[in-house]
């Protein structure tokens, strides 16, 4: 029997290079290409809000009454 491999143990090494290389190395040179070089092109719209992009990042919420200017809170969303 010969030595067991280590390459899938934790310490290998997978953490001090990229996740381009780790992908080029596990997949291929165009699967990484694919996954993390930037994405070339445009986008053009006739009216507003043809195109809208969203932001998932949580934020806090304040509301105000227009009546009686008093405000309410809300948890992060």
């Amino acid at each position: 029997m010969g030595e067991p491999s280590l390459s899938n143990c934790p310490g290998n090494g997978d953490h001090l290079i990229s996740k381009r290389e780790q992908t080029k190395r596990r997949h291929g040179p165009k699967k990484a290409r694919e996954d993390f070089n930037p994405i070339r092109g445009s986008l053009e719209a006739e009216r507003a809000l043809e195109i809208v992009q969203i932001d998932h990042t949580p934020t806090d919420v304040m509301g105000v009454e227009p009546d009686c200017e008093s405000a309410w809170n809300k948890d992060p969303v």
